[in-house]
């Protein structure tokens, strides 16, 4: 199988891109280049503690957990003034996929989604253990409807 890319898809080359500071209580932290032969299981990235929060929080905030019917997606739609922050995810998710910047109606913005193989092998497996009811009832629970609507599409992942 292949990738087409869809008109607005915004792909970089993981090589190419400068890791991305994050400057967190006056401690400026680099995160070194991650490429796809560097990584012994691509399907699990390693990712901090405060990585998986930083994701968590995203996804509260601003996540959407469906699908297209076919297959279950998480996306994550802001201003482009936070470009930063989704390289940044598709550094830590090489799978996913990031749109734009679309300009409508005076709004600029990009799109990152974790659909298919990237959702349930990269994302979910990274969030699950932090994105859980006791932080946050509402995520955790359309994860979980995610999750019971698209269960063939997961269970055919587990074999």
């Amino acid at each position: 199988m292949f990738h087409v890319f869809l008109p607005g898809e915004t792909v970089a080359p993981l090589d190419q891109r400068p890791p991305l500071p994050i400057d967190l209580d006056g401690m400026n932290r680099r995160r070194p280049q991650i490429t796809a032969g560097d990584r012994t299981d691509r399907r699990r990235p390693h990712l901090t503690d405060l990585d998986k929060g930083i994701v968590a929080g995203l996804l509260i905030g601003q996540g959407h957990f469906g699908g297209d019917g076919k297959q279950p997606q998480i996306t994550l739609k802001m201003h482009v003034r936070h470009e930063d922050i989704f390289h940044w995810l598709q550094q830590r998710f090489p799978q996913s996929r990031l749109y734009g910047p679309y300009h409508h109606d005076g709004r600029s913005y990009y799109q990152w989604m974790a659909r298919g193989a990237a959702l349930a092998e990269e994302v979910l497996p990274a969030i699950e253990s932090v994105l859980t009811e006791q932080l946050d009832r509402h995520a955790s629970g359309r994860i979980g409807e995610m999750k019971s609507r698209y269960a063939q599409f997961f269970a055919s992942r587990r074999r």
